[in-house]
């Protein structure tokens, strides 16, 4: 069994996973979208909303660790949404860090997707809602975390790193990555403007992430409050900063699922997260589908996003 701990093989299978995905695509997608918890049936083409013209299962791919997490699919999928020529990477589930993933091996997927071509990527993730006014069925858009998670993915990937910068054109060259603007102004308003036609409850806030895969406690909650946080999660903040230190830019949209512990008093149940997640998805399909076609517009000089 291989060990992507170790430099020498996590570059080896990268360098082979990348062979794999590129003789396959003769233009990768520049922008990535991750579907959270419940959310995977986004892109389900039922829908006729979008068109998959390629799956990927994370096993079929080199070196690649697997999602364990029910309501996380684990697989890439390459297609284009209904009136819409550009196509867009949707990765569908996550790995999380409370699974047992070293910093390398969580790492590995965001890598090889920006080092075969993602510039951009829009994370969307369930949440608990520590402010008052984000209940179930509310969304935020993140403009900022707090890091509680006591993990942070680029620890360790210093050697990796200056390998990778022969694949990776807008990585840092230091992992003392500056995080004052995390989360892309530009990106975030045009996803912001996108919930707001589905959704009347949603505002700009701030995501704390804590490291799981246990809730958090009502004290904890009001720990997080005070801390100026508004939603509560598991995945965000480590995906951000990774993001960041390989030069993507990154806007996130968290949907609330329930009310953080001791908000309302009731039990947190990860079925019924899911079940939350699900019930969204049409509300979902319509921002992220919405979210593209402005975003594509941008690119092509119709709105100013750079």
């Amino acid at each position: 069994m291989y060990d992507l701990n170790q430099p020498e093989i996590w570059i080896d299978k990268f360098e082979k996973a990348r062979e794999s995905l590129k003789c396959r695509f003769n233009d990768f997608p520049k922008l990535a979208i991750t579907l959270g918890s419940g959310l995977g049936n986004v892109v389900d083409e039922e829908s006729g909303e979008f068109e998959k013209i390629c799956t990927i299962p994370w096993q079929e791919t080199p070196g690649m660790p697997t999602a364990g997490v029910p309501g996380h699919a684990g697989k890439w999928i390459i297609g284009k949404f209904a009136d819409m020529d550009q196509m867009v990477l949707i990765q569908s589930g996550r790995l999380h860090p409370y699974e047992g993933w070293s910093e390398r091996e969580w790492a590995f997927s965001y890598c090889l997707m920006a080092s075969l071509g993602v510039q951009d990527w829009i994370f969307t993730n369930a949440v608990g809602g520590i402010a008052n006014d984000l209940g179930p069925g509310s969304w935020l858009v993140v403009k900022d975390h707090i890091n509680g998670m006591g993990w942070n993915p680029l620890r360790g990937l210093g050697k990796i790193g200056s390998l990778l910068q022969n694949w990776i054109p807008g990585i840092k060259n230091s992992t003392f990555v500056d995080l004052s603007q995390a989360y892309d102004m530009k990106l975030s308003e045009i996803l912001l403007q996108n919930v707001r036609k589905s959704s009347p409850v949603v505002r700009l806030g701030v995501y704390v992430g804590v490291a799981g895969p246990s809730y958090e406690t009502p004290t904890e909650s009001q720990v997080m409050k005070f801390q100026g946080a508004d939603v509560v999660g598991m995945s965000l903040v480590a995906e951000t900063i990774l993001a960041r230190y390989l030069g993507l830019r990154v806007a996130a949209l968290s949907s609330v699922t329930n009310s953080a512990a001791g908000v309302t008093g009731a039990e947190i149940d990860h079925q019924e997260v899911l079940e939350a997640g699900i019930a969204v998805a049409p509300v979902a399909r319509k921002i992220i589908h919405g979210f593209a076609k402005d975003y594509f517009r941008a690119v092509q000089g119709e709105l100013n996003l750079r």
